[in-house]
């Protein structure tokens, strides 16, 4: 289950995510999703990886051009954020 800052930008289904950070213990990815939203940002608890971390995205695409513009605009707070491709 993920915790919503602003859905509007946020798809399970798009292909596309935004991460901000993983977590092993899912009260550090809440924190950070409230520590963003203070700053008037989006981002959500997206569920757990592979490995089992708690992901924090800042949102989502199907599109890949507009994935990368989002990144761009994110890493301008938050440098280490990087695109996760689903469909691959």
């Amino acid at each position: 289950m993920r915790d919503k800052v602003n859905i509007s930008n946020y798809s399970d289904k798009d292909p596309f995510q935004i991460i901000i950070g993983c977590f092993a213990i899912e009260s550090n990815a809440k924190k950070l999703v409230k520590t963003i939203e203070r700053k008037n940002k989006t981002a959500f608890t997206a569920g757990k990886n592979k490995k089992g971390l708690h992901i924090v995205s800042a949102g989502s695409s199907n599109s890949q051009d507009k994935a990368i513009e989002l990144l761009k605009s994110v890493q301008k707070d938050y440098p280490n954020a990087w695109i996760l491709n689903k469909s691959i």
